[in-house]
């Protein structure tokens, strides 16, 4: 039979030995799940870059559909060809849209009309449509009123669009329907598109067109609608950021309308490859007011790039420690086992006094039996025949971190005298002896007889302050760089990388892997001389510090100025040069707002001047304008110019856009038109030339919306044009309008040719005024959502129709900003009044 003695050592080794792979499992999984925390905070970035990508792409969509309704809200019918020629350009400048087309509202008794003349331009097939049942296109039912689709570019793959009336699908009606009712662009729901044979989902953004009406009553009534087509795939597809930051390598999304899937882009996650595999990321996306839900997962490939596995190293290293207090629990028992009793305690008093590591022995009573002299050295000289009640105060025994003592009987000792055997504890110790205190790493064991019987416990402790304090420095000095905000490298001798911070993977975009390995040549511009690189590396090579200001090149190929130092790194012993520690701060954004501050501050300084600094005297008048700009430079325009027959220009203008490019626009608008009314006086001549000159200045989406009126302030007389701008209003003085100024003409410097017929003249008699403003007043919006509008701008004039001018300008102004209830401005306000006096 195996003694009893050796059947409890077997088991205790056994449970030992199992404890140690369980405690480096546990660890393992610890710093797994911290790293899984890390990854899921970068996807969420990267996912909410992607959903910002959506809105702006569906906005320049949006902006082009805008354009397409001004043209068609002319006067003047467009043709096919004209529609052709306005939508290629757009599509050509990269839209993001599938189509553009235009619906005309067909009322019932002249659906007959429309389709012979669009048979006489499209051919004999065509007819108005709709989908059956089964999904096939077939003629239209009878309704009050139809919206077909007649010009569509491009017309390649567009075809059988042409002639569908999308009044007969409910989602497509309830977008024209909100559109017509709202003045404003609306976007429908996911719907099949009818120009898509497979399952590919879309939607329309619609702009309501207004005409006024061919009997000349003033009013102006719905013509159609401008719409956009939208490939929700094409647009997911192109919504990704650039390959290796959140491409579809990275990530599978879909996007989903009303909880109804529409579209995906790239390959499902396998299930199982991490931790992370399971996480969905959902963000909201709103699209001229209506929410739809990005939804993101990880794929695999992005998972395994991300991936890194410390874990395993410290799982092993918890498990290794466990076995080698295993080792030192079986040596303590083999002691205990070889010779009789008092042969053992010579010898192990032995070892125990030659051995570097501290030992201390107690009795079952818990009296000290064996302190060696490292122990001594460690705890100080203090009593040892104390009671064990006194152990932790007398030796000043405290809590890891804190002031507290250690409770006695949880020590070590006492543990180990109750038969427990203890795993490596912290303890930190000082007393008079040790001032300064010292960290002390301690593992207990019980000692028993060969029969079993307690006889007492024994610790085993050494000093690690010097390890301590060196790791935690070295941890906190790790940390500071890990989590510095500057690129840190560290090359070898020869420059090869050894070693990159997180900072420099985001600033250059060289994740680690890519770089380590590799010199800092990976970074060059090529806009520094290879005199400057020979006198950096003769710098650091001679043992000084270099500092510098370079241009380097990121992996994507653009540019950065950046601050760097480069210090060598010697080997205390020997010192001899080692390594290269690189420090480099990322410029460019700073170097790149002071300028854009620079330039803000010149261009606000210039533009200042440029508007009236007086309202002109006219007797029997009270003028007043007012601009409040949206950021440091303004893209509207106001101006009063005396005209060569003495009458006076009122100009209220609007570049698209915002910035330095729409005041720079502007600029060159006040130079033109000055010019321009010194020598012309006829609104067709001035406007036509005015025209000429800005579409020959203007980029690509840039055109100018304008009221222009010219007052005789004799007779009051104000003749008028609106260039694509929001109607101005003559109001007389009981506050009712007399006169709304609409749009008759296109924008200016969006086609070589201006088209264009002058408003009807109008009079102002005593008590009139007239209002002018850009589109920034009607489009504030209050947190509900909900913009200022028409209606509520014509309340706040009568309101203020008794007060002046300049008081009436302010009125507006703060009325719209206090519409916003402290939400940005997103647009330049402007606001120009003309009031014409009561007498006597």
């Amino acid at each position: 039979m195996v003694p009893k003695t050796r059947k409890s050592l077997i088991s205790a080794t056994l449970v030992v030995a199992l404890l140690g792979p369980l405690a480096g499992l546990a660890a393992h999984r610890a710093v797994r799940r911290h790293d899984d925390r890390a990854l899921l905070e970068r996807f969420e970035e990267e996912v909410a870059e992607t959903a910002q990508q959506l809105e702006s792409e569906v906005g320049e969509g949006r902006r082009a559909v805008v354009a397409t309704a001004a043209l068609l809200s002319t006067g003047e019918a467009t043709t096919s060809a004209d529609f052709s020629r306005f939508a290629v350009e757009l599509m050509a400048r990269g839209s993001p849209l599938q189509a553009l087309s235009w619906a005309p509202l067909v009322p019932r008794d002249g659906r007959l009309r429309h389709e012979a003349q669009m048979r006489r331009e499209r051919g004999a097939g065509y007819t108005i449509t709709e989908r059956s049942a089964t999904g096939a296109l077939v003629p239209a039912a009878a309704r009050e009123r139809h919206f077909p689709v007649s010009f569509i570019q491009p017309v390649a793959g567009n075809e059988a669009a042409i002639g569908f009336d999308l009044g007969s699908d409910p989602v497509r009606l309830r977008m024209l329907n909100l559109a017509a009712e709202t003045g404003r662009p609306a976007i429908s729901g996911s719907i099949l598109l009818v120009q898509e044979s497979g399952l590919s989902m879309g939607f329309l953004l619609a702009v309501p067109v207004f005409r006024a009406a061919a009997d000349g009553d003033g009013d102006r009534h719905l013509a159609g609608f401008a719409t956009g087509v939208f490939r929700v795939e094409d647009l997911v597809a192109g919504a990704f950021p650039s390959r290796g930051a959140g491409g579809s390598e990275d990530m599978a999304i879909e996007l989903v309308d009303s909880g109804n899937f529409i579209a995906a882009a790239a390959a499902s996650p396998a299930p199982g490859e991490r931790g992370l595999a399971g996480v969905v990321v959902r963000r909201d996306l709103t699209l001229d007011g209506r929410t739809w839900t990005l939804v993101a997962r990880p794929t695999p490939g992005y998972l395994a790039r991300a991936a890194r596995n410390p874990s395993l190293a410290i799982g092993f290293g918890v498990t290794l420690a466990c076995e080698l207090l295993l080792a030192l629990a079986l040596t303590t028992n083999r002691w205990s086992s070889e010779k009789g009793r008092r042969e053992r305690a010579e010898f192990a008093r032995s070892v125990i006094h030659s051995v570097s590591e501290g030992v201390m022995v107690a009795d079952a009573s818990g009296r000290m039996t064996v302190v060696n002299e490292a122990a001594r050295r460690v705890l100080g000289w203090g009593p040892l025949d104390l009671p064990r009640a006194e152990w932790s105060r007398a030796f000043g025994l405290f809590l890891p971190g804190t002031n507290l003592h250690f409770p006695t009987e949880q020590l070590p000792l006492p543990r180990a005298v109750r038969g427990e055997h203890v795993p490596e504890t912290e303890v930190f110790v000082r007393n008079a002896q040790v001032p300064d205190g010292a960290w002390t790493s301690v593992t207990g064991a019980p000692l028993r007889d060969g029969a079993g019987r307690l006889l007492g416990g024994v610790v085993v402790f050494r000093d690690v302050t010097d390890q301590k304090r060196a790791h935690e420095l070295s941890q906190r000095l790790s940390s500071a760089i890990e989590q510095a905000a500057d690129s840190v490298f560290i090359t070898d001798r020869t420059g090869a990388i050894e070693y990159v911070n997180p900072a420099f993977e985001t600033t250059t975009g060289y994740s680690r892997a890519e770089a380590v390995g590799h010199t800092p040549a990976l970074l060059k511009s090529g806009q520094q001389s290879a005199d400057y690189y020979a006198t950096l590396w003769a710098t650091v090579t001679g043992g000084l510090p270099f500092k510098g200001t370079v241009v380097n090149r990121k992996k994507s190929g653009e540019h950065f100025v950046a601050e760097q130092t480069i210090t060598p790194m010697r080997d205390l012993t020997s010192g001899e040069i080692t390594h290269f520690v690189s420090v480099m701060r990322d410029m460019t954004e700073r170097i790149t707002l002071q300028e854009r501050e620079l330039e803000m501050r010149l261009g606000r300084s210039v533009q200042q001047r440029l508007f009236p600094q007086a309202p002109p005297l006219v007797e029997g008048y009270d003028f007043a304008g007012a601009v409040t700009p949206a950021s440091a430079t303004c893209g509207d325009y106001y101006d009063f110019i005396p005209l060569p027959d003495g009458r006076l220009a009122v100009i209220v203008a609007d570049v698209s856009g915002h910035g330095v490019g729409s005041a720079l626009i502007m600029t060159a608008l006040r130079a033109y038109l000055r010019s321009l009314t010194a020598a012309l006086t006829s609104l067709e001549r001035l406007a036509g030339e005015l025209n000429r000159l800005l579409f020959a200045d203007l980029e690509e989406q840039r055109f100018v919306t304008m009221i222009l009126a010219v007052l005789d302030g004799t007779s009051g007389a104000v003749s008028w044009a609106n260039f694509g701008h929001p109607s101005g209003y003559v109001l007389d003085r009981s506050g009712a309008v007399k006169a709304e100024l609409r749009s008759g003409c296109r924008p200016l410097g969006l086609f070589p040719d201006l088209a264009c017929s002058g408003g009807t003249p109008v009079a102002l008699e005593p008590g009139d005024a007239l209002i002018l403003f850009t589109d920034g007043i009607l489009e504030s919006t209050s947190p509900e959502g909900r913009e200022f509008g028409p209606a509520t701008t014509l309340d706040v004039l009568r309101a203020a129709r008794d007060r002046s001018a300049d008081e009436t300008a302010a009125e507006l102004i703060a009325a719209s900003r206090a519409f916003a209830r402290g939400g940005p401005q997103l647009d330049d306000l402007t606001v120009v009044v003309c009031k014409r006096r009561i007498q006597g």
